[in-house]
C-alpha cells in the first residue's frame, strides 16, 4: 500500500513508465551545445551526445562518475575542469565565458555557461547541482579573426595611399613654387636685358656712333673658309659611372623574434612597441600556472617512479617475495605433519585399532596439502618474474621519462619572466603564422590576458646600432646588382645629408606584384654620427641610388660615330690623310657616349659624320 501511494502522482507514459525521463533524454539528444550537469559531491549526472562529439571522446562517461577523476587526467581541458569545479565548490562566479580549449590536438573556443542550480525549500535533499552548457565557436572565432586581420590590412594599404597622396600633394606645391620663382626670375632678366641694350642704342644713336641707313645696306657676311670641314674626336681614357635609383625605406640591420617559452596567458607586459631596451630588460611575464600545475603532477609520478625502481632492487627481500616464501614454507610444514599422520593411521589400521575410513581421510588430506605446496611454490615463481629484469628496465624507462618531463617543466616555469635577447627597439610581432594572440574578445594584441603557446613570437627586437635601406628592383635592372657594390642614401626627411652604405642583400626569388616581378635588395649604412641617428627613424623612406658600375679609365667614343658594319660596328678613323673603317666591340652606353671595350686605343683620331 505504501508503494502504491508513493507513486499516485506519477503519470504513465506511452511505454507503460513515465514520460518525463524519456523526454528530457530526447532534448538533451536533440541540442547541437553540450550539456554537463555536476552534482555537489562532483559526480557527473547527466552528459548529452553534443558533449561527446565537442570534447572529442569516444563514448560518454559512466552516470555517477567522477568528474575531477575523468577530465583532470585528459590534456587541454584544464580551463573547462576549473570553471566546472570553480562553480561546482562556490569559488568561482557562475555565467558565460570564453574558454580556450585543446581537442585531440586541436585548439577550439567554447562559450560555456555555468549555472547553479538548487532543490526546492522543503525538499529532503537541496543539496544542488551545476550545469555547464557549452557551444564550440571555434570557426566564428577564426571568422573574427580573419575579419580583423582584413581590416587591419586595408587599414594599412589605406595608410599608404594617404602617405603617397602627401607626398604628391607636397612636390606638386614645391614644383609650383618653383615654376612661379623661374616665371618672375626670366621676367627680371628680360626687362634688364631690355633696358640695357636700349639704353646703349640710344646712347650710340644719340651720339653718331652708328649709322643706322648705311648699316641696313651692308652685304650679308661670307661663310668661313672651313664649313666643309670633317669633325673629328680624339679618343681618350674617361671615367664611367653607371647607377641606378630605387625608394627604399630605412631597417634595422637586423631583427631578434622574442618567443614564449611556454604556453600560459600574459601577466604582464612592461615593453611595448618603440621602446629601446637593453639585454637582458624584462619584457613581458607569463602566468603558467598550467605549467605548474603539470610539474606537481610530474613530480609527484616521478616520486612513485623511484619507489617502484628501489622496490624492484630489493625484490628478492621485499614483502611480497617474503610473503610468497613464506607460504611455501607454511605448505610443506603441514605436508610433513600430514604424512606423519598417515604413517601413524597405516600402523594403527594395520593394528586392528582404528578404521580403514579415518586411513583413508588422512591420505586424501595429505594429497591436498601437496597441491598446495605446488601451488605455493609456483607463486613463489611468479613473483620472482614480477620483479625480474625487464620489470625493473621498464622501471627504469618510466623514471627517466618523468625525470625528463619534470626537467622540461621546471625549465619553462623558469622561463615565465621572458628577457630580452639583445639590445635594440620593440617592435611588434608579425600577424599571422602564430604571431601575436588573441584575447577572448577577439583583439589581436600582446596584453595582459592574451593566451599564449609555446613558441608563439611575443615581439620583436630590432638591433639599431647599424641600420639599413630596403627596397625593390625590377627584374630588368636585379641582373646587373651585386653584393658589395657602393650605395648612396638621401631623403626628404633628412636634406643635405647623404649617407654612404654597402649592398648586403639581392633576393634570389622575386615577389609578384602588380607591376611585374620585383626583388628584395638590402643595404648596410656603413657608419652614423651622433646627429644622423637622431634624425633617422624605421620606416623613413629614402632614394636609394646603387652605383652599379665605377671604372676611372674606359674608352668612349660618340654615339654618331658608330656605323654598322658587318652585322656589328665599326668607326671611322684617320690615319695621316687616310682614313679607315674599324670594327669595335661595345659595352655599355651613357649620357657622354659608347663604352668601346676592343678595336680603339686613347690617342687615335675617329672621323665623326
Amino acid at each position: 500500500m505504501n508503494d502504491g501511494g508513493s507513486r499516485r502522482g506519477a503519470r504513465p507514459g506511452p511505454d507503460g513508465g513515465g514520460s518525463g525521463r524519456h523526454v528530457v533524454d530526447r532534448i538533451l539528444g536533440s541540442m547541437e551545445d553540450g550539456v554537463l550537469v555536476v552534482d555537489r559531491e562532483g559526480r557527473i549526472r547527466t552528459w548529452n551526445a553534443a558533449a561527446t562529439r565537442i570534447l572529442g571522446r569516444e563514448a560518454p562517461p559512466e552516470v555517477g562518475a567522477s568528474f575531477a577523476e575523468t577530465f583532470l587526467l585528459i590534456e587541454g581541458l584544464d580551463a573547462l575542469s576549473q570553471m566546472v569545479l570553480d562553480a561546482v565548490h562556490g569559488a568561482g562566479p557562475v555565467g558565460r565565458r570564453m574558454i580556450d580549449v585543446e581537442v585531440n590536438g586541436e585548439a577550439r573556443s567554447l562559450a560555456v555557461t555555468t549555472t547553479y542550480l538548487q532543490g526546492p525549500k522543503g525538499a529532503a535533499d537541496r543539496a544542488g547541482a551545476v550545469v555547464a552548457v557549452f557551444a564550440d565557436l571555434t570557426e566564428i572565432a577564426a571568422l573574427r579573426a580573419s575579419e580583423l586581420a582584413l581590416a587591419k590590412k586595408v587599414e594599412a594599404q589605406l595608410e599608404e595611399l594617404r602617405d603617397a597622396y602627401r607626398t604628391v600633394e607636397e612636390r606638386n606645391s614645391a614644383l609650383g613654387a618653383a615654376i612661379r620663382k623661374g616665371r618672375i626670375a626670366r621676367a627680371i632678366a628680360a626687362g634688364t636685358v631690355v633696358a640695357v641694350f636700349g639704353g646703349v642704342g640710344v646712347w650710340m644713336w644719340a651720339s653718331g656712333a652708328v649709322d643706322l641707313g648705311g648699316l641696313r645696306s651692308q652685304p650679308a657676311a661670307a661663310q668661313p673658309a672651313e664649313a666643309g670641314t670633317r669633325r673629328t674626336w680624339t679618343v681618350e681614357a674617361r671615367p664611367i659611372r653607371l647607377t641606378t635609383s630605387i625608394p627604399g625605406r630605412i631597417a634595422p640591420a637586423s631583427v631578434t623574434s622574442v618567443a614564449s617559452p611556454a604556453a600560459g596567458t600574459v601577466q604582464a607586459v612592461h615593453a611595448r612597441e618603440g621602446d629601446r631596451v637593453e639585454a637582458g630588460t624584462l619584457l613581458v611575464e607569463l602566468d603558467v600556472s598550467a605549467t605548474r600545475r603539470a610539474l606537481r603532477s610530474a613530480k609527484s609520478k616521478a616520486s612513485e617512479a623511484a619507489r617502484q625502481v628501489e622496490r624492484l632492487r630489493g625484490w628478492e627481500t621485499g614483502r611480497e617475495m617474503n610473503q610468497a616464501q613464506r607460504r611455501v614454507r607454511r605448505a610443506a610444514e603441514a605436508l610433513e605433519r600430514q604424512r606423519r599422520r598417515v604413517e601413524e593411521t597405516r600402523f594403527l589400521l594395520d593394528e586392528g585399532v582404528i578404521a580403514a575410513d579415518e586411513h583413508e581421510a588422512a591420505v586424501e588430506d595429505a594429497a591436498r596439502l601437496a597441491e598446495d605446496h605446488e601451488t605455493a611454490v609456483a607463486e613463489v615463481e611468479a613473483v620472482r618474474a614480477q620483479g625480474g629484469p625487464e620489470a625493473m628496465e621498464r622501471a627504469l624507462h618510466e623514471h627517466r621519462n618523468v625525470s625528463e618531463e619534470v626537467a622540461d617543466l621546471e625549465a619553462a616555469v623558469a622561463a615565465a619572466t621572458v628577457r630580452a635577447p639583445v639590445a635594440g627597439m620593440v617592435l611588434a610581432a608579425p600577424e599571422g603564422a602564430g604571431g601575436r594572440g588573441a584575447r577572448d574578445d577577439g583583439e589581436a594584441d600582446l596584453s595582459p590576458g592574451t593566451k599564449v603557446g609555446e613558441g608563439q613570437v611575443l615581439m620583436r627586437i630590432a638591433e639599431i646600432g647599424t641600420l639599413a635601406v630596403q627596397g625593390e628592383v625590377s627584374e630588368i635592372e636585379v641582373g646587373a646588382l651585386r653584393s658589395g657594390q657602393a650605395v648612396e642614401v638621401t631623403g626628404n626627411a633628412f636634406p643635405g645629408v647623404t649617407l654612404a652604405a654597402r649592398l648586403v642583400q639581392v633576393a634570389a626569388h622575386a615577389e609578384a606584384g602588380a607591376g611585374g616581378a620585383r626583388f628584395t635588395v638590402r643595404a648596410e649604412i656603413e657608419s652614423l654620427d651622433a646627429a644622423a641617428r637622431e634624425a633617422l627613424r624605421i620606416g623613413m623612406s629614402t632614394e636609394t641610388t646603387i652605383v652599379v658600375r665605377d671604372d676611372p679609365a674606359v674608352i668612349v667614343a660618340p654615339i654618331e660615330a658608330l656605323r654598322r658594319h658587318e652585322g656589328g660596328y665599326a668607326v671611322e678613323v684617320r690615319e695621316g690623310e687616310a682614313t679607315r673603317l674599324a670594327p669595335v666591340e661595345t659595352g655599355a652606353t651613357t649620357a657622354g657616349g659608347v663604352e668601346v671595350v676592343a678595336g680603339l686605343e686613347a690617342g687615335q683620331t675617329v672621323v665623326l659624320p
